[in-house]
């Protein structure tokens, strides 16, 4: 039926009480509530294109359920068995619903999503209602029952909320030269990591270029921890095999163990207190931002905990034995102050914080010059790579060609001033309005915090100084919008009360030669002399 009064072109009819809806997104909420086949029901009332409806059909058929094949006919849908579907097609309508938390096109679940693996605390995610989609081959919670994304995001914010980031690989490099593998696989200058310090870092290929970003952890034990993305896993599994296979055929003596452990993210304010309460071997106090051991957790051994996160806030990673992981969870959750957090709330809390994510804001085609993460080179690994070229690191000739001139384009942070969120893809314009995009969104959302647009994107370098004008074009209109320093809050990383004299941060900072401005990333990586 045409809305004559109304942006949209459609008026929706709820098939199974006659409710009149003008999205598709509360007709399925509304469809939900029946306990009917929201997708099916969508079909029907023409709200999936043939190629959707084919896809949806295919993979309901695949998943075995009776029926599923003819339910998606342009008759509308077959008589069919909706109790033994409604798995399937739970996750077809969540699916098919724009999904808030990622930027990336919409993806279809079927019975590959199905097979993904499941994280040793799946069973907690099913009791608190999450919301499980494939996330990297494993199922994730996007959010939980209660509250919903932005209140998940807020209760992160100023109280504490609990992670699950299990599908993260996690690695032990030991043997005698373990030194010198993870100093050629990666940019991070191990030589300055003391026992127990950690570090941002990149893997890069021949080219120079992002093949993923890791953190790197000299452990007090003979041996590197490294935890590297999900959605990278297989492909640096390969690459590190070879690379190890290929020392090892030296006569040199590198291992990777890989590990199943559970790895969870305390995050928030009052993550620290939360923590302390499980934690007798020492203090958290003196336990400062990218540093970290091993410790007893809730009565868990074995298990190791970093301060780090990717919120911006101060926070934990802890890596936890997969038999262990529920009781260290519930052990965090039992009170107000903790709560679980999904990967909706995850992505916007990282965006506020500037913080990339792979395959989005950085990837193969992307150097660190461009990305603006030349900060995690140091500058006697810069010499290196300008002194031995490859010989210093994987792609570290290319590296040094890459940082000796001004790139094109540069990552650059951009806050929408009207309309919509820019998200991933959207093209970026000057403010003339030219018809030449000056550059490409790679991560937006509406900012929780600041109850405004936010994003990332690459950007010309002529346009890419902070306060520069520009304009979104978003469902084919165009939006203002403007470059903006990131993070877009302050960090508000735990540096155990440590100062740093800006005289000596200017002239000899290991880590990025960068004044007193810089994060903590560089505060902590300086000699002890330089701390106050």
């Amino acid at each position: 039926a045409k809305h004559a009064n109304s942006r949209y072109s459609k008026l929706l009819v709820c098939r199974v009480c006659g409710k009149n809806y003008n999205s598709e997104t509360y007709l399925n909420k509304h469809l939900a509530k029946h306990g009917k086949d929201a997708a099916a029901a969508a079909a029907a009332d023409g709200l999936m294109m043939p190629a959707a409806a084919a896809a949806a059909a295919a993979a309901a058929a695949a998943a075995g359920f009776p029926g599923a094949g003819s339910c998606f006919t342009a008759g509308g849908p077959a008589a069919f068995n909706c109790q033994a579907a409604g798995p399937v097609f739970a996750m077809l309508s969540r699916a098919l619903r724009c999904a808030p938390w990622r930027s990336s096109p919409r993806r279809l679940l079927s019975a590959k999503a199905a097979a993904a693996r499941r994280t040793p605390l799946f069973d907690l995610h099913t009791e608190f209602g999450g919301r499980m989609v494939e996330f990297a081959g494993h199922q994730l919670p996007v959010q939980y029952a209660a509250g919903g994304i932005v209140a998940e995001h807020k209760h992160a914010r100023e109280s504490a909320g609990l992670f699950d980031v299990s599908h993260m690989q996690q690695l032990r490099v030991c043997g005698v030269n373990r030194d010198s593998l993870v100093s050629f696989l990666t940019v991070a200058d191990v030589a300055a990591l003391a026992p127990g310090q950690a570090c941002l870092s990149l893997f890069l290929n021949g080219q120079g270029r992002i093949m993923d970003d890791l953190i790197v952890s000299r452990c007090r034990e003979p041996h590197f921890y490294l935890v590297t993305n999900a959605g990278c896993a297989e492909k640096i599994r390969a690459h590190l095999d070879h690379w190890a296979g290929v020392f090892q055929a030296r006569a040199l003596d590198v291992r990777l163990e890989y590990m199943d452990a559970a790895l969870m993210a305390l995050q928030g304010p009052r993550a620290a207190e939360v923590l302390a309460k499980g934690v007798t071997d020492f203090k958290l106090a003196d336990l400062a931002f990218m540093h970290g051991r091993y410790a007893t957790v809730f009565g868990v051994q074995d298990c190791r905990i970093t301060r780090c996160g990717y919120t911006g806030m101060d926070g934990f990673e802890i890596s936890v034995p997969p038999q262990g992981a529920m009781t260290v969870a519930r052990a965090l959750l039992d009170g107000p102050l903790v709560k679980p957090i999904g990967l909706g709330a995850r992505d916007s809390l990282r965006l506020e914080a500037g913080l990339c994510l792979y395959g989005n804001d950085i990837d193969e085609t992307r150097t660190p010059v461009e990305a603006g993460l030349m900060w995690t080179v140091s500058k006697r690994r810069r010499q290196e790579a300008q002194q031995r070229g490859s010989e210093a690191f994987l792609g570290g000739e290319q590296l040094a060609v890459a940082s000796a001139t001004k790139p094109e384009v540069r990552r650059v942070g951009l806050l929408g001033l009207e309309g919509p969120p820019a998200r991933h893809g959207a093209a970026v314009f000057a403010e003339n309005d030219g018809d030449e995009p000056i550059g490409v969104v790679t991560s937006g959302c509406m900012s929780p915090s600041l109850n405004q647009p936010v994003a990332m994107g690459y950007l010309r370098r002529a346009n890419s100084a902070v306060g520069t004008p520009v304009r979104f074009e978003i469902r084919g209109k165009r939006y203002r919008g403007v470059v903006a320093k990131m993070p877009f809050l302050p960090a508000t990383y735990y540096t155990g009360g440590l100062r740093i004299s800006k005289k000596y941060c200017t002239s000899s900072c290991v880590s990025s030669g960068r004044s007193v401005q810089c994060t903590a990333f560089c505060t902590l990586s300086l000699p002890n002399r330089a701390r106050r």
